[in-house]
């Protein structure tokens, strides 16, 4: 059992080489500067742009002289820590590390027809949009951790037919209760799936929802659905086919949203699919009057975003805090399928010492270092974690001899 957070800085504070109040401080303030790099595609330019957290352009993502996809959609980095990108017109799904340099074509073929939106299952799968209305539209599953090409084919996750009207599927959202919700634009509908792929029916659907887009559940579990024709970002009340109202009016900087997601701090973001870039929503708690500015800008044909992840988090808030420590010891010498999410911070589908390696490389930035003292260097912190796990051992050797 891997020591406590409190138990490691226990052990620091004895050694006497940090004190109480800089160890609140930095806790409170670890990850309080730079929260990650966003990734946007361009199904235009066929390019993945980069940005900074605060929207600054830092040019394409992928590295000079690598090879580039054609009408990029889906981006969504996998439990494995590469980036998958859904090369839509010629039928690929494309990998890249994280400095943006080609590692392989991951899929290509056979079960794509038009690949769109790429999301990671709870079972640490790929789930892949097919669009293509003409060579058949469905939900194929791959998986990442395979180790030949050949078994990176799961098999067909849910596909049209008479009584499942899974047409033209672009967007994919899993919910908190692990059902799978499809945008099915050539019905203008929001499918729900079961985790086994069983069909539970229409989840939204009205008059307002014209080639719906992008999905995204907020805090109180309400659905968010891009209208991409008709222009607004539509919400629901929380319930299957409770109604949708609208969230973002068209007129408030909204020019075909495609893609939706909340950030760290509960705003919505919404991709432009005419409009350049990523637009910020931010709602105000007392009026709820909602305000808008740009997050980026540049691109051509903005297809759907998403960010680089941050080494050491585990949370999804792109900081590394003492929260994301828990996370990890929560999954101590575990093997695992979902990545950073469940504390495997090196992607190699264990959680280790090593894991905590990586989170205690992260855990303080140089904005924190900035405002006090820093407590302690990685591989120092690694040892106090030894101590105490030695401290243990010998404790609970101690209590087994006596109770002979």
């Amino acid at each position: 059992m891997p020591p406590t957070i409190l138990e490691t800085l226990r052990t620091a504070r004895r050694l006497g080489r940090v004190s109480w109040l800089a160890i609140a401080a930095w806790l409170l303030i670890a990850g309080a500067s730079a929260r990650g790099d966003i990734l946007v595609s361009d199904k235009l330019t066929n390019d993945v742009l980069r940005y900074s957290d605060t929207g600054t352009p830092l040019g394409s993502f992928i590295a000079v002289g690598n090879t580039k996809p054609d009408g990029p959609i889906g981006v969504k980095f996998g439990p494995d820590g590469y980036l998958y990108v859904a090369s839509s017109n010629d039928n690929e799904l494309l990998r890249y590390d994280r400095d943006g340099k080609f590692v392989d074509v991951f899929a290509t073929g056979g079960a794509l027809h038009g690949p769109a939106d790429i999301e990671v299952g709870p079972d640490g799968n790929l789930y892949v949009a097919n669009f293509d209305n003409f060579s058949g539209t469905s939900i194929e599953v791959f998986d990442p951790w395979a180790k030949t090409p050949a078994a990176r084919y799961v098999g067909t996750f849910a596909s049209a037919s008479a009584s499942v009207p899974l047409n033209g599927p672009t967007f994919l959202e899993f919910g908190r209760n692990g059902n799978l919700y499809v945008s099915a634009t050539s019905v203008d509908q929001v499918l729900e799936f079961t985790a086994a792929g069983g069909f539970v029916g229409t989840y939204a659907a009205g008059a307002a929802l014209g080639y719906p887009a992008g999905l995204a559940f907020d805090s109180a579990n309400r659905l968010y659905v891009a209208s991409l024709l008709l222009g607004p970002v539509l919400r629901d009340n929380g319930a299957a086919n409770s109604g949708l109202s609208v969230y973002v009016p068209g007129t408030l900087n909204v020019d075909f949203p495609s893609d939706v997601q909340f950030d760290y701090n509960g705003d919505l973001l919404v991709s432009q699919l005419t409009g350049g870039g990523v637009y910020r929503y931010h709602e105000d708690s007392i009026t709820h009057k909602l305000t808008t500015t740009p997050l980026t800008s540049g691109a051509l044909q903005p297809a759907q975003f998403t960010w680089r992840p941050v080494l050491g988090d585990a949370n999804g808030d792109r900081m590394v805090t003492g929260a994301d420590y828990t996370v990890w010891a929560d999954h101590f010498e575990q093997t695992v399928r979902l990545g950073p999410t469940v504390g495997d911070f090196n992607f190699d589908g264990k959680v280790t010492g090593a894991d905590y390696t990586v989170w205690a490389d992260h855990f303080t930035t140089p904005a924190a270092s900035a405002a006090l003292p820093v407590p302690e260097p990685a591989s120092r912190a690694l040892a106090a974690v030894a101590l105490a796990c030695v401290a243990c051992v010998a404790a609970r050797a101690g209590r087994g001899r006596s109770r002979r």
